[in-house]
């Protein structure tokens, strides 16, 4: 994580990118992250998957987060390659929804909009209690 922070999305997976295939052991990578890790870096010549496997599906995200270039664009087209009940769309809308924004979100995709309000009124309010709480 330490290695992402503060970086865009392209500047993220480009350091994703050239990490080595076999992880050192001082950077406490296991077997699924450095599978994670491998499906990520840029390979055209493999097709995408939709096949749920979780490093497929987070190859399918990148790719569509990369290519599209606003939210309703990268989600809708996850959803037509992998169908609204496949797991890619949900990493693209987490994701997309990060790096555009709330305000990007079209209201057609959000099947409760005043949810989020009161949502937000429901953090806010446990921000303030958690501040004024004696240390």
């Amino acid at each position: 994580w330490y290695i992402l922070r503060h970086k865009t999305l392209n500047e993220a997976l480009l350091t994703i990118s050239l990490m080595p295939k076999i992880v050192p052991p001082y950077l406490s990578i296991g077997i699924v992250e450095a599978y994670t890790v491998d499906a990520i870096k840029p390979d055209h010549s493999t097709p995408l998957s939709d096949s749920g496997y979780s490093p497929d599906v987070l190859r399918a995200a990148i790719h569509f987060l990369l290519t599209n270039d606003s939210f309703e664009s990268a989600l809708s087209a996850s959803i037509a390659f992998a169908g609204a009940a496949n797991f890619c769309p949900v990493v693209v809308g987490a994701i997309a929804g990060v790096r555009y924004g709330y305000t990007a979100i079209p209201d057609h995709f959000i099947k409760h909009p005043t949810l989020f309000d009161e949502l937000d009124d429901l953090a806010n309010q446990f921000i303030e209690r958690w501040i004024d709480q004696p240390e």
